[in-house]
């Protein structure tokens, strides 16, 4: 079995030996957390994650912290994954290469488990299968059948556990912005996750947002921007859960200029926001730091530029000393903007 053989932290459960897996509650863990935890626990493997305490935990010094040119995200998933060295038997983290047929992902997320196995010293043991899905359809199959089987499961067991857990992300996945705009954005990725409540609110606004998945719904980054706008009464509609397949082919020569995958995920939505619908806005979420925000932010201001102002554009960069009332109060400048444009669009008709 794919255990450590020092290990006192297996549990039993009807004679069954429990295996702990930690996964760290960063990055990726906002796109793919519902397959992940499902899979492992289909399997009868108790899952632990980290819990949302990165900022808090910056400031300690008892983590270590990447080097400093390294961005935020960056730096909470490495202190996140510390943070399960001694509640589990080993920590998931997946080398991530590419999420779909075209595009990779940034570099630094290949490098993450090695990182983490340095910065702990191989305390526990790191399940850092490569997910490539540039080589293939089946590759996704692969990834889950070789953990899988490397814990001790037979290969059937792991398929089943693989179509079931596909089976909760879809479910997880439809209906999410209208649970986005129900829900705190801290609920919605707590396991058991929420999946039948419909947003019935009324808003006077709808703005699309765009970002990386982390950068987004992670709060420790964001100081949960999104439920700010909620709050002043306005709708979210989140870039990267738009069902726009069919709109690549218009983009299709962009695409091969901008092949970092959630890159242009970002820069996606952000011309579906401007040429597809009624948004009276646009918020870009970023990282500072992050070389993939800067190379598509350029793109994605220029195109804004073009069209003189049909949509507004609001740019808000974080990083570990950006503060909420920062934030809050460039959201009350771009409210009263998407306002006056409204209204004087309202007496020009």
């Amino acid at each position: 079995m794919y255990i450590p053989s020092k290990s006192k932290r297996f549990f039993i459960k009807k004679g069954i030996l429990l295996i702990v897996i930690g996964i760290p509650r960063a990055l990726m863990f906002y796109r793919f957390s519902p397959i992940w935890i499902n899979f492992f626990s289909s399997l009868g493997v108790k899952v632990i994650v980290s819990g949302e305490e990165g900022k808090r935990i910056l400031k300690e010094d008892s983590y270590t912290i990447p080097a400093e040119e390294s961005c935020f995200p960056f730096k909470l998933a490495i202190i996140h994954a510390q943070t399960l060295v001694d509640k589990t038997d080993m920590i998931f983290l997946p080398r991530l290469i590419a999420i779909e047929k075209k595009g990779i992902m940034c570099p630094k997320f290949r490098g993450v488990p090695d990182i983490v196995r340095v910065i702990t010293k191989h305390k526990t043991p790191i399940i850092s299968e490569t997910y490539d899905i540039g080589k293939g359809k089946k590759e996704e199959e692969k990834f889950y059948l070789k953990i899988g089987m490397r814990l001790g499961f037979s290969s059937r067991l792991v398929k089943d556990a693989y179509l079931f857990a596909k089976e909760e992300f879809k479910k997880f996945e439809k209906g999410f912005i209208n649970r986005l705009n129900a829900y705190s954005t801290s609920e919605l990725f707590n396991y058991p996750y929420k999946i039948q409540m419909k947003d019935k609110k009324n808003y006077e606004f709808k703005v699309g947002v765009i970002g990386h998945p982390y950068n987004l719904y992670d709060i420790d980054i964001s100081k949960g921007v999104l439920d700010i706008i909620k709050g002043m009464g306005i709708k979210v509609i989140p870039g990267d859960k738009l069902d726009i397949n069919n709109f690549d082919k218009k983009f299709k020569a962009l695409h091969k200029e901008i092949y970092w995958s959630t890159g242009w995920e970002i820069v996606r939505g952000a011309l579906y926001f401007l040429e597809e619908s009624d948004m009276d806005g646009v918020i870009f979420i970023t990282s500072f730091k992050c070389g993939v925000d800067a190379i598509v932010m350029e793109f994605i201001k220029h195109q804004f530029k073009k069209l003189k102002g049909k949509i507004p554009l609001l740019v808000l960069s974080f990083d570990e000393h950006t503060s909420r009332d920062g934030v809050i109060t460039r959201l009350e400048a771009f409210y009263e903007l998407i306002t006056t444009k409204k209204k004087n669009s309202l007496n020009y008709n």
